[in-house]
């Protein structure tokens, strides 16, 4: 008995001396450190490398020991915690990390700052010892010709970092260093000097780091980004390293064909790589920077777009633009409907690019030079020109540069009435059957189809679906355009008229763009449809002095062909060449069937090849410009009614 009760006091005795779960972790803890310290101590360099001793998992052990404190205590610091805090181990393996002695504890380090910044779920970055700690550690990141290994360490940190900066912005304010008026912002300069190493892979992990970076949600640090560190030139940089090696020679089907997916092409170095590789490479670079600037705030946004357009686009492109090579205007027109297609995940830079492109006004030197190249000698240049345009026409931003009036002169800025020209069911009638009657039906091809069908059904079908897609996705502009507006319009348009008089003479590639692009012009505004368009009186005054403008203020003396003029002088002269060779419609018709992709083998060869598919393309030009304006006025007419 006297035994059972001395069991008994034992075992009460033990219990209440026994410490605490949390003392007992607490312990643990320091035993961790202590390890690692002697270990660091006594360690030997032409022995073990510290990375196969015990060290990592003596540092893995403590960040455990820390999330189990956390966990079990939520409202408290735990006794490792204060350890860690009062006895400066941060600060200690930092110091070690900077000097990396032994050789390989700066990778041990940052992979431990790593662990406890991810697994950590109570914000300690405010901890003015961690985050002193942690600025201290970023400042020397990159800045020595680091392996690959430990290279990957500090970014995954300041991988890591930002994560946790993206939940709290604010927080972002304890890594910029402020000297005077400068303030830099750490991960970012780090960032920066990661992305000149010379492993591929590391570079594209930086450049995705700096996506983390640029997309936090806080002016204040995006605009330092912008103004006190060097990305946006550095991205600038990147592009014109390689857009410089692109050959003027570079056929444009191989620019408008190329990939432009970031970090799938090679960033390092450009010794040896092909004009197509360079090309490649830019375009990768211009990717990069439509996706940084779509998740960037805006105060970032208009750096980047000023960099890109002072150092890229006035620099290396403008200036080659303007030249008369050839082979320039062709790979640079190329190149910029490629950019267009690239950045439609950010509008600013697109619109960036568009106002670079055709400017706010008719004063603007490349826009002057692009609608000249629309009527250019060279057909392949024109190509080139309309198809930049039939891009630019297909962005909802497009027609407010188009539209820009020139500001040249003292002109009148009344808003233009169009309710004298459509009014009347009466006046579209005139108007559909006129365009209808342009081709003289012994020429019309389609007469030749064994069903009679015209394809009036067809093409208003598609006007119908066009016109309903143009209504779903472009907002209507509650501004009524000027006459001044007008007129820049038409300076644009004429340029297109030029080149229509020589559909006959034209390749079907160059009408078929010429053609797609007027539509584009004709579905976008009902008003510069009434205006330059539309217009069928015999005169070839525009509506823009037209008598109905007299009772609006004088407008300055301009008249201008229509599109129905010009298609009715290219009606007019292929009548005159079929009264010179009278088996023109039967080889009209036949060329209908070839573009149809019937079987024409057995029929007579082709003679004048572009002047029988102009032909075709006039008669089917004019049944869609008709069913479109049918298809627009009936709308409008409804949906002013209801």
């Amino acid at each position: 008995m006297f035994s059972r009760l001395t069991t008994m006091l034992a075992e009460m005795t033990g219990q209440a001396l026994a410490p605490a779960p949390e003392q007992h972790k607490g312990e643990e803890f320091k035993l961790h450190w202590k390890s690692v310290t002697t270990l660091l101590v006594n360690y030997q360099d032409d022995k073990t490398a510290i990375s196969e001793t015990a060290l990592p998992a003596h540092l893995n052990s403590m960040v455990d020991l820390l999330c189990y404190e956390e966990e079990r205590e939520s409202d408290r610091m735990g006794p490792s915690m204060e350890f860690l805090l009062q006895h400066k181990v941060l600060e200690t393996l930092q110091t070690l990390s900077k000097t990396n002695c032994p050789v390989g504890i700066r990778d041990q380090v940052l992979r431990f700052y790593t662990l406890l910044l991810s697994r950590l779920q109570s914000p300690i970055l405010p901890q003015v010892s961690v985050h002193k700690t942690l600025q201290r550690v970023i400042k020397t990141c990159g800045e020595v010709d680091l392996d690959s290994t430990t290279a990957f360490s500090e970014i995954q940190l300041l991988r890591t970092v930002c994560s946790r900066l993206e939940s709290h912005p604010f927080m972002a304010e304890f890594f910029v260093e402020k000297t005077d008026s400068q303030r830099n912002f750490l991960i970012v300069d780090a960032l920066l000097k990661l992305v000149q190493h010379k492993d591929n892979l590391v570079i594209v992990k930086a450049y995705e780091c700096l996506l983390l970076c640029t997309g936090l949600k806080d002016p204040a640090i995006a605009k330092t980004i912008g103004e006190h560190t060097k990305l946006p030139l550095q991205l600038v940089t990147n592009m014109n390293s390689h857009f410089s090696f692109i050959l003027p020679s570079t056929p444009a089907h191989t620019i408008l064909s190329c990939p432009a997916s970031w970090g799938s092409c090679q960033l390092v170095g450009g010794v040896g790589l092909s004009s197509e590789e360079h090309m490649e490479a830019f375009l990768c670079w211009v990717d990069y920077c439509n996706q940084l600037i779509s998740s960037s705030q805006p105060e970032l946004v208009v750096i980047i777009c000023q960099a890109i357009e002072e150092h890229l686009l006035e620099r290396c492109i403008k200036t080659r633009l303007l030249e008369d090579s050839e082979e320039d205007l062709l790979m640079l027109t190329a190149v910029m409907v490629r950019l267009l297609q690239i950045t439609t995940s950010s509008h600013t830079l697109q619109n960036s690019l568009v106002k670079f492109l055709v400017g706010e006004n008719d004063a603007h030197s490349l826009r002057q030079k692009l609608v000249q190249n629309c009527n250019h000698i060279n057909d392949e240049v024109s190509l080139a020109t309309l198809q930049l345009f039939d891009v630019i026409l297909s962005l909802p931003i497009s027609l407010t540069h188009l539209i820009a009036s020139s500001g040249e002169g003292s002109v009148d800025d009344t808003p233009y009435s169009p309710t004298s020209h459509v009014d009347s069911r009466e006046h579209l009638q005139k108007t559909v059957e006129s365009f209808l009657s342009i081709v003289p039906p012994d020429l019309c091809s389609a007469a030749y189809e064994e069903s009679g069908d015209l394809g009036y059904n067809t093409y208003l079908l598609e006007a119908q679906a066009r016109f309903s897609r143009f209504q779903q996705h472009c907002a209507k502009s509650s501004a009524t355009p000027t006459h001044q507006q007008l007129q820049s319009l038409s300076n644009f348009t004429s340029a297109m008229f030029n080149k229509l008089e020589h559909m006959l003479d034209q390749s079907l590639e160059l009408n078929l763009m010429l053609t797609s692009l007027l539509n584009k012009i004709l579905l976008h505004l009902p008003v510069y449809l009434e205006a330059i368009l539309i217009n069928t009186n015999r005169s070839h005054t525009s509506p823009m002095t037209s008598p109905v403008r007299s009772s609006m203020s004088p407008s300055p003396a301009h008249t201008a062909p229509s599109l129905y003029h010009i298609l009715n002088k290219v009606s007019q002269d292929l009548q005159s060449r079929v009264a010179h060779s009278p088996t023109l419609p039967v080889n009209i018709a036949e060329a209908r069937k070839r573009l149809q992709g019937h079987d024409v083998s057995d029929l007579l060869s082709m003679p004048h090849n572009d002047l029988v598919e102009g032909a075709v393309v006039l008669e089917e030009f004019c049944k869609e410009v008709a069913c479109l304006l049918f298809v627009k006025w009936t709308t409008n007419t409804l949906n002013t009614v209801q």
